[in-house]
């Protein structure tokens, strides 16, 4: 979804004046970010090139990585966004200046972790899910978070130029095409950064002065809504990708979505698929096609109950977090949980990135099942819809 919620809009223009710090639910580990540009140049970029400009396609991505053991780690502030990036988002909605801590280098004990890619929701920035990223981070991944230029509402390159999305202002009117197209351009452009992982330079540059190396057989993907459906179309034919987690994502793609029998190169690799409150297999036949295309595979589907589709990104941690929230009329907060669901920002940090671990953690084989224990009393919020569990090959 590309629109912030009308009160959203509301609630961020009582605190313009305000510097938040956000809270990032912790693991073990402290977590810090870089930032790096990716050009290629053997594709040129459609959307440009549907505005007569000639450029090469180009993805910005943001590498979260954890720093050392937390209790090891000096923290300090951090921009939420960059410049420009932040003059859009105050200039468009009058967003407040956010900010949220992240950890100077602790101990270094040369482990290695797992790469998870992450791909946004159609017209989000990839710095929406930024305290999520950390989250996970912190529990042991090295979470890449890739932009897709001109899908993205806006993206911001290391000189301060930016590209805005094009076709985004009326996200609703969007043609099954249209949408289509998008998402072909980022399996393309998840393709173009697993081939650049493999580079040596190009992983010192994500990560920095982190000595902690990389584990390229352990690859894993997911994504929010449209950025969900990338995540499993491209474990589905690449399998560099072990396992993908769908986040509220309607699925596109002639495979697996449309249930074409052909098998395709992933259709092992076990599948996630997260919904929030009012978005299930019942009432998205895509949902339905994949699970049907997929039965020689580990998967399960969850429903986490107090979350709405816009919950399911670092939205409500700010909305939470923002000094006058308390303040708002009744009817504003209504349509916030409308947008927003009714589970707090800071359970949101806490539970996604938990969940998405551990199935991560099961798909590399470093957990024993792909869900925690639904019924111990730490999750009353979280409903299992599907799973089958195969054994290991």
């Amino acid at each position: 979804m590309h629109c912030l919620p009308i009160s959203l809009l509301c609630v961020v223009g009582l605190a313009t004046a305000s510097q938040v710090t956000l809270p990032i639910a912790r693991g073990s580990y402290g977590t810090d970010s870089s930032q790096l540009l990716l050009c290629d140049e053997s594709r040129q970029d459609p959307f440009a090139a549907a505005l007569n400009i000639t450029e090469s396609r180009r993805n910005m991505l943001s590498s979260y990585y954890p720093t050392g053991v937390i209790t090891e780690c000096d923290a300090y502030n951090s921009s939420y966004m960059p410049p420009a990036t932040a003059r859009f988002y105050d200039n468009e909605y009058s967003i407040v200046a956010l900010s949220f801590q992240t950890s100077q280098p602790g101990s270094q004990h040369g482990l290695v972790f797992p790469v998870v890619l992450f791909s946004p929701g159609l017209g989000d920035s990839r710095l929406h899910y930024s305290i999520l990223s950390h989250s996970l981070a912190s529990q042991g991944f090295i979470v890449i978070a890739m932009d897709h230029p001109y899908d993205a509402d806006v993206v911001e390159f290391p000189d301060g130029s930016t590209v805005l999305g094009v076709n985004l202002a009326n996200e609703d009117s969007l043609t099954i095409d249209q949408i289509q197209h998008r998402f072909d351009v980022r399996v393309q452009d998840v393709s173009f950064v697993l081939d650049q992982l493999a580079s040596p330079h190009v992983r010192r540059r994500l990560f920095g002065f982190n000595d902690w190396k990389t584990d390229p057989c352990n690859i894993i993907m997911y994504g929010h809504s449209l950025g969900g459906a990338t995540a499993v179309a491209s474990a589905w034919n690449d399998t560099r990708l072990v396992a993908s987690v769908n986040l509220d994502g309607r699925q596109y793609g002639s495979q697996p979505a449309l249930g074409s029998k052909q098998p395709a190169l992933g259709s092992k690799q076990p599948i996630m698929l997260v919904a929030s409150e009012i978005h299930t297999a019942t009432n998205d036949p895509t949902w339905v096609a994949l699970w049907n295309a997929t039965q020689q595979t580990t998967k399960a589907m969850i429903k986490l109950n107090g979350t709405n589709h816009k919950g399911l990104s670092d939205f409500p941690l700010i909305v939470g977090s923002l000094p006058d929230y308390t303040d708002l009329p009744q009817t504003v907060r209504d349509v916030l949980t409308f947008e927003l669901g009714t589970m707090s920002g800071a359970r949101v940090d806490t539970l996604l990135p938990t969940l998405v671990a551990r199935f991560l953690s099961y798909a590399i084989g470093q957990a024993s099942s792909p869900l925690p224990d639904l019924g111990d009393g730490n999750y009353p919020d979280v409903y299992l819809l599907e799973n089958t569990v195969l054994g290991r090959s």
